[in-house]
C-alpha cells in the first residue's frame, strides 16, 4: 500500500511540475499565442474595414437610384422610392449599430498594427531558447510592452479614446520606452544613423548600447541618448563636463520616440538603440547655470594659496626668483578641510614656509612628480617665465590634477605674480 501511495505522488508530480516551471518552450508558446490571437484582431478590423466600405458604397448608388425614381410619376416608383429609402435606413442603423467605428478609423488601425505584428512575429523568430532567464524575462516584457500599444489601437476601435503617452510618462517623470522594434537579421531602421537629427517636430537623439544583457542594453543606451542631448544643449556655449543637474532636466524633458535592438545569436549580444525627442523650444534654452565653465582663470602671488573653485585643488606659489626667472607651484589635491586650512592665509611666508618644509620632506624635487601626502596627494610644478608669453599666445602647461589641466598663461615678476589657466581635461 505505501509503495502504492508513493507511486502516485511520483505520477503527480511528473504530471504537474513541468507545467509550474516557465520552461522556455512554454515562453516562445506563450509569445506565439499572444501574436496569434492580435493577428486575428488586425484580420477582423480589415474585414470589418472592407465590409463597410461596400455597405457605404452600397447606400451611396441607392441613394442615386432613389433621386432617379422621385422624378418619376409611376405608382410602382413611387412604391419602390419608398421602399429603398427603407433599405438605406435600415443598413445605416445596421452599420451604427453593429461596427463600433468607421472604415476609416478601421483602416488607419490596421496600418498602425501592421509593423507591430511584424516586430511581434521578429521577435518570436529571433527568441533564443537557450540564453539566460534574464534575458528571456527582458524579452518577454518588451513583447508584452508591444502587445500594450497594440492594445491601444484596438481602443480607437471601440469609439475611446486612448491614454496620450505624454500624460503616462510625464505623470512618472521619467521616460518610458513603449515603441520597441525588435529585429533578428533585418537592417535597422534609418533612424538609428545619425545621433542628431532634426525636423519641424523637434530634435532627436540616437543613444546606443550592447550588452549580454537586454535590460542592461536598454539601460546603457537610454543613458546614451540623454548624454547626446545634454551635449547637444551645451553647444556653443563654451562649457565642459555633463552635471547631474543637466542629465536630470533630459531625463525629464526628452521623450522616447523610438526603440531598436537586434541580437547576434553568435555572440549572444543585444545591439541597441534609443531614439529620444526634444521639442523645438529646447534649441534656445540657456542651460549654463546647471554647467560648469570649460576653464577658469586664478592669479597668485608669491607666498599665497588659492583653492580651485568646483574643485579640491589647491595651488601654492612659492621660490619665485629673479634669476633664474622661475617659481615653484604646489598643486594640493585632497579633502575640503585640507584645502581650506591652506588656502586661507595670503602672504604670509612664515605660514607658508612651514608647509613648503613638510612638502620637501616627501617630495624634494619640482618637476611635476607626485607623492601621497596623509589624505591627499601632492604635486610640485616649476614655472619658466621664457615659457610664457601670453601676447604670443604661448603657454606652459604645467600638468593634468584631478580631471584638470594646468596652464601657466601669465608671469609678472616684478609684481611676483602669476595667472594660472585650470581647464577641463574631458
Amino acid at each position: 500500500m505505501r509503495n502504492k501511495c508513493i507511486a502516485v505522488v511520483i505520477l503527480l508530480f511528473a504530471l504537474y511540475i513541468p507545467d509550474l516551471v516557465a520552461s522556455p518552450s512554454h515562453i516562445r508558446d506563450a509569445l506565439n499565442h499572444r501574436l496569434t490571437v492580435r493577428e486575428a484582431e488586425v484580420a477582423n478590423w480589415q474585414r470589418s474595414a472592407n465590409s463597410q466600405l461596400a455597405l457605404s458604397i452600397a447606400i451611396g448608388m441607392l441613394g442615386l437610384l432613389v433621386g432617379m425614381l422621385q422624378a418619376s410619376q409611376n405608382r410602382w416608383a413611387k412604391g419602390t422610392t419608398v421602399a429603398l429609402g427603407f433599405l438605406v435606413s435600415a443598413i445605416t442603423l445596421f452599420t451604427n449599430r453593429v461596427y463600433t467605428a468607421d472604415y476609416r478609423t478601421y483602416m488607419r488601425c490596421v496600418e498602425e498594427a501592421k509593423p507591430l505584428i511584424e516586430d511581434l512575429r521578429e521577435m518570436v523568430l529571433m527568441f533564443d531558447p537557450d540564453q539566460s532567464s534574464d534575458n528571456q524575462l527582458s524579452i518577454e516584457a518588451e513583447f508584452k510592452s508591444k502587445c500594450n500599444k497594440f492594445d491601444l489601437i484596438e481602443i480607437k476601435t471601440l469609439g475611446m479614446d486612448p491614454p496620450t503617452h505624454e500624460s503616462e510618462s510625464k505623470a512618472s517623470g521619467w521616460l518610458t520606452l513603449d515603441t520597441v522594434q525588435a529585429q533578428s537579421v533585418s537592417l535597422p531602421p534609418g533612424w538609428t544613423g545619425p545621433v542628431v537629427q532634426t525636423d519641424k517636430s523637434g530634435t532627436f537623439f540616437v543613444g546606443y548600447a550592447e550588452d549580454f544583457s537586454l535590460t542592461t542594453a536598454r539601460t546603457k543606451s537610454l543613458d546614451s541618448g540623454v548624454k547626446v542631448a545634454a551635449q547637444w544643449l551645451i553647444r556653443g556655449q563654451n562649457r565642459e563636463t555633463l552635471t547631474p543637474q543637466l542629465m536630470e532636466l533630459v531625463k525629464h524633458a526628452a521623450e522616447a520616440s523610438d526603440t531598436w535592438f537586434s541580437y547576434d545569436s553568435s555572440a549572444r549580444v543585444y545591439h541597441y538603440y534609443t531614439r529620444l525627442r526634444l521639442a523645438n523650444d529646447f534649441r534656445s534654452l540657456d542651460v549654463r547655470s546647471l554647467t560648469s565653465p570649460t576653464s577658469a582663470k586664478l592669479k597668485l602671488q608669491n607666498d599665497s594659496a588659492v583653492r580651485v573653485p568646483d574643485s579640491n585643488l589647491t595651488l601654492l606659489l612659492k621660490h619665485m626668483g629673479f634669476s633664474p626667472i622661475t617659481a615653484d607651484i604646489y598643486v594640493v589635491e585632497g579633502p575640503p578641510s585640507l584645502s581650506e586650512s591652506i588656502s586661507t592665509f595670503t602672504k604670509q611666508k612664515n605660514t607658508d614656509d612651514k608647509y613648503v618644509a613638510r612638502f620637501k620632506k616627501v617630495l624634494p624635487g619640482c618637476d611635476g612628480d607626485h607623492v601621497n601626502f596623509g589624505a591627499s596627494t601632492l604635486w610640485c610644478f616649476r614655472l619658466q617665465e621664457s615659457s610664457i608669453k601670453p601676447k604670443k599666445g604661448k603657454a606652459q602647461h604645467l600638468g593634468t590634477v584631478g580631471g584638470k589641466d594646468l596652464y601657466a598663461v601669465g608671469f609678472d615678476h616684478m609684481t611676483r605674480t602669476i595667472e594660472v589657466e585650470v581647464r577641463s581635461s574631458n
